[in-house]
């Protein structure tokens, strides 16, 4: 069970956790209030489901709705998410929240907070604004954690998300970020049909998605750590990305992935195999508005994966 809460309305929950749950292919339950539930909407959401007091697998916008049974969900977590922005009231919130989950359960629960909806453009103000967040923080007796230090043994993470307008983008029609990016025609009616892909772990999308990201990582130098002055933990993922993680737990994905391709044109005959998958992704992905969002995408997706599953990176 993953919980994306915060006690602030209006800080992304709810996008967050269904562009994640169909990222991780997660059943997604939200509250009986949800728009995803609306006569109008409801047939674009064959993942959504009502939330009940019941313990399920899957991810559950809890959002600001903190009503009687959320304490059982929460010391049956396994993680939880929440999003909040600058600004006084959303930070205190946050906090409130925060202390209200070590309130609910005695055990330590892998926890991430994402900054959202932050805009680059002003990066001295970003800078000045975070500091005073994470004192603000530190003044509650909060801390953050770092996955790739092996002696810290916290449970709070931080993480950002720019160019968050990309995940409700199309949401109310049933997509999420990476259904905007797909070609149709390439992509879903292809790729989503590669029966080889499929056998090993039935989370085509979410494995795509992570070589898609480390393909971007990959052409930008993070080693110059001013492109993100508030995000060295960022900095310090994206550097160490390929390598140590998507190596290690997902080893030869790119050589499956070509494979695959190889494979559904060899039975498609009629289908033009019009690049290579890096050429492919280099067209469609790396040079779209969408960039940072996949980045950042990609930092929180690692951070679902390893806490979730308990994979310590060394």
């Amino acid at each position: 069970m993953i919980l994306v809460m915060n006690k602030k309305h209006g800080v992304g929950c709810s996008v967050l956790a269904y562009n994640l749950g169909r990222l991780f292919d997660l059943p997604i339950y939200v509250n009986k209030d949800s728009f995803m539930l609306d006569e109008e909407y409801s047939a674009n959401f064959e993942h959504v489901s009502m939330r009940t007091g019941a313990i399920k697998h899957g991810i559950y916008d809890i959002g600001a709705n903190f009503e009687k049974y959320n304490k059982k969900f929460i010391h049956n977590a396994k993680l939880i998410i929440i999003p909040f922005e600058y600004g006084f009231e959303s930070m205190i919130e946050t906090i409130k929240t925060l202390k209200y989950i070590e309130f609910a359960s005695s055990r330590k629960i892998p926890t991430m907070l994402v900054l959202n909806r932050l805009d680059k453009e002003d990066k001295e103000r970003d800078f000045n604004y975070t500091q005073s967040m994470k004192e603000l923080f530190n003044e509650n007796g909060i801390r953050f954690s770092n996955i790739f230090n092996k002696n810290d043994t916290g449970n709070l993470y931080l993480t950002y998300l720019r160019n968050s307008y990309g995940l409700q983008s199309n949401l109310e029609s049933g997509e999420y970020f990476m259904d905007k990016m797909y070609d149709k025609k390439y992509i879903s009616d292809a790729l989503n049909n590669l029966d080889g892909f499929r056998k090993e772990k039935n989370m085509f999308d979410y494995r795509f998605f992570l070589h898609i990201a480390s393909q971007i990582i990959e052409q930008v130098d993070y080693r110059n750590e001013e492109i993100y002055i508030p995000d060295k933990d960022m900095v310090m993922f994206r550097n160490s990305f390929v390598g140590r993680y998507v190596n290690k737990f997902y080893p030869n994905l790119e050589r499956g992935l070509e494979s695959d391709l190889d494979s559904y044109f060899e039975k498609n005959r009629g289908v033009a195999k019009s690049s290579s998958l890096n050429s492919l992704i280099n067209k469609t992905y790396a040079h779209s508005k969408e960039k940072k969002l996949i980045k950042d995408m990609a930092y929180i997706g690692f951070l679902v994966d390893v806490l979730y599953e308990n994979k310590k990176v060394v």
